[in-house]
């Protein structure tokens, strides 16, 4: 049926006043709505069941309201616990609890106890705030005056760190204080900083006691009659370093031809200079040379310097003098040296 003004509407008990509404010509609102809900015929489009009322306002007020009434088949569960930010578990069929362990603020989860995640557990920030204990398995944890602390157990190590391919880096074996470096080196960043054995005991004039050093390698000696340079037929020369102490030892083959004056003989090439002391002039080396009727030589290694100087042996009370280019000239060419020492580097 089409809408015409003043038409009743009713829904549940007609004797109730509450229950009808008259529309009027203002309600162009309801109006329409009726008009597409109800069709010509005498029976509505709609029904509206027991227990929902339908309340047309004034004609002030265009506005149509539905009130309704839900019921439950069975009563709802009950809740136990009640404090502010606590986070409700089931626990029963009809039961629910507030976890007083188990708080959120709407910023911070707190949970007070043990946490058991299965599977990852991804943060931007993970702080511990309590020390772990002897018989965790994995542990990490935090004290003011340790700060970081990592404490594990298993049957062969309590800590093994590895890489990204799953290879082992780092170990502490089960129940021990040592760490081994299971693969690759132990870097010292830093020039100068080193291994530091400053827990030993010390000699009374002790400077320093951290081994800042070690390197191994090769240099190229030159032979030298004044300021020229003989013609090496094959050279071979090796150092170690560690700390400031460096040791060589060299052999060369050198075209003795070059020379046969009184021009002293020289090596260059020391792989570090000396270190630049009074005491540091004590740097005598033996020297055995395939010198053809030639002296038996000693060099020496003047204070911040990287060349020897060579020196004739003293005998019969004489002072040694230098080796000459005229002692070691061979006109066949060849003529050998071979060295080693050691010295302090700057």
């Amino acid at each position: 049926m089409a809408y015409t003004s003043g038409f009743s509407v009713t829904v549940g008990n007609p004797t109730k006043a509450s229950d009808v509404g008259v529309l009027s010509t203002n309600d162009d609102f309801l109006k329409t709505a009726i008009d597409k809900i109800m069709s010509d015929s005498a029976t509505p489009g709609f029904a509206l069941v027991d227990g929902v009322t339908a309340t047309t306002q004034s004609a002030a007020n265009n506005s149509t309201k539905l009130a309704t009434t839900a019921y439950a088949d069975a009563a709802g569960a009950s809740l136990t616990g009640t404090t502010n930010n606590t986070v409700v578990t089931v626990t029963a069929a009809n039961a629910m609890q507030g976890e007083a362990n188990l708080t959120f603020d709407g910023s911070t989860l707190t949970v007070t106890g043990a946490a058991d995640v299965s599977g990852d557990f991804t943060a931007g920030t993970v702080n511990a705030d309590s020390d772990t204990a002897a018989s965790d398995n994995a542990a990490m944890g935090y004290t003011a005056a340790e700060g970081l602390i990592l404490t594990g157990q298993g049957s062969t190590n309590d800590v093994t760190i590895k890489n990204d391919a799953d290879g082992t880096v780092l170990e502490i074996a089960t129940g021990g204080t040592d760490v081994e470096v299971t693969s690759g080196n132990l870097i010292i960043g830093t020039s100068g900083k080193g291994i530091d054995f400053s827990a030993t005991a010390d000699a009374g004039g002790m400077t320093s006691e951290v081994l800042d050093d070690y390197e191994e390698g090769t240099f190229t000696p030159i032979v030298k009659y004044s300021t020229s340079s003989y013609a090496l037929n094959w050279e071979e020369a090796e150092y170690v370093k560690v700390g400031n102490l460096v040791y060589f030892q060299l052999g060369v083959d050198f075209d003795a031809s070059a020379s046969n004056d009184s021009s002293v003989v020289y090596v260059y090439g020391l792989p570090y200079t000396s270190y630049n002391s009074t005491a540091s002039h004590v740097r005598y080396f033996a020297a055995w040379e395939y010198f053809s009727g030639g002296p038996v030589g000693t060099f020496y290694l003047n204070v911040n310097n990287t060349y020897l100087t060579s020196y004739t042996q003293k005998q019969d009370g004489n002072a040694p003098a230098n080796i000459e280019s005229s002692q070691v000239y061979r006109a066949s060419g060849g003529n050998q040296l071979f060295m080693a020492g050691t010295y302090m580097a700057a």
